[in-house]
């Protein structure tokens, strides 16, 4: 597992944001052409990874959601045009044989023919309902799940698909609560209701949002054994301006922007 894969498992996002500090610098992001072997048929697969970015993607608008850049763009699911395997880029490296023919079963069912394009132009919905059938049959947490319906809902807003949207954003605030419902640090903890606020704001739940938000606003981040006294009040702050901000769109009714 890299180390892009263990933050996303982890949920905590801000931890990488506050690492790297969220000062400025020219506002660009860019991609490379790049080759690897499809996780699920071992095949060689042409992809587009990450080239440049800034800590700025962490003050872009779907940090109301707890979703940063790359996971905004099409390009960060990646597709294999022989299996029809989805993921996020960089992950899933080192499969075993009994998962890959696990996959492999599972997607069965729901290939559909493609057209031989490149992996960016097969319909995003259709890689995303692959990504989920995929990542169905590994052993993946309650954190890793919130993220993926969250920025599997957002994509599916994009798109226009607003039924589908708000199912993925009901399955990501299930899965949410039951996490909160565990044990988790004050940091986790203070994000997580953070998102339970968004997706009850997103699936039409206004009150609930409104009640869940104050909590999280008063939810603390102190030092722990794992977390500094500055980190942790950096995180707080974090957390707060993004809290503080979507309460007002919940006040003004407003649809979050992307």
């Amino acid at each position: 597992m890299n180390e892009e894969s263990t933050v996303r498992r982890r949920l905590f996002w801000v931890v990488l944001a506050v690492g790297i500090g969220l000062a400025g610098g020219a506002l660009a992001t860019t991609w490379a052409d790049s080759e690897t072997d499809c996780p699920v048929c071992r095949k060689k697969v042409e992809v587009m990874e990450v080239a440049s970015f800034g800590s700025y993607i962490y003050r872009w608008p779907s940090r109301l959601q707890m979703i940063f850049w790359p996971a905004t763009d099409g390009l960060s699911f990646w597709f294999c045009k022989h299996c029809h395997a989805a993921w996020m880029m960089g992950d899933l490296r080192d499969l075993g044989q009994a998962k890959r023919d696990k996959i492999e079963k599972a997607l069965a069912p729901l290939r559909k023919p493609q057209p031989d394009v490149p992996y960016n132009q097969v319909p995003l919905d259709y890689r995303l309902a692959m990504a989920r059938a995929v990542y169905g049959q590994l052993d993946e947490n309650e954190f890793f799940w919130s993220h993926f319906h969250r920025v599997r809902g957002y994509h599916l807003e994009g798109l226009g698909q607003k039924d589908a949207a708000r199912a993925a954003r009901t399955e990501a605030l299930a899965i949410t609560e039951k996490a909160l419902a565990g044990e988790l640090d004050q940091a986790q903890r203070k994000e997580l209701l953070l998102v339970k606020g968004a997706m009850q704001y997103l699936t039409g739940k206004p009150d609930d949002a409104r009640e869940t938000l104050k909590t999280a606003r008063a939810a603390p981040v102190e030092q722990s054994t794992n977390l500094s006294a500055e980190k942790a009040a950096n995180i707080a702050e974090f957390l707060d301006e993004v809290i503080d901000d979507l309460v007002q769109h919940v006040a003004r009714a407003e649809p979050l922007p992307r």
